[in-house]
């Protein structure tokens, strides 16, 4: 899961390091932070479904 944060994160930077380049468009580190916290947020709710999972197998 912590691969995935850093991936999205690099994959974020780049993209608005990228955004500087074209005409109309502007690499924002806001629109960063907004792509890291939705992959953030999409890991927790992994982890709980999986956690949930775990009880349920164990019980």
């Amino acid at each position: 899961m912590v691969k995935s944060f850093i991936f999205t994160f690099l994959y974020a930077c780049t993209d608005e390091f990228h955004q500087l380049f074209i005409a109309g468009r502007a690499g924002q580190f806001r629109d960063v932070c907004i792509d890291s916290t939705g992959a953030l947020i999409m890991i927790l709710i992994i982890y709980i479904i999986n956690k949930r999972k775990d009880k349920k197998i164990g019980s």
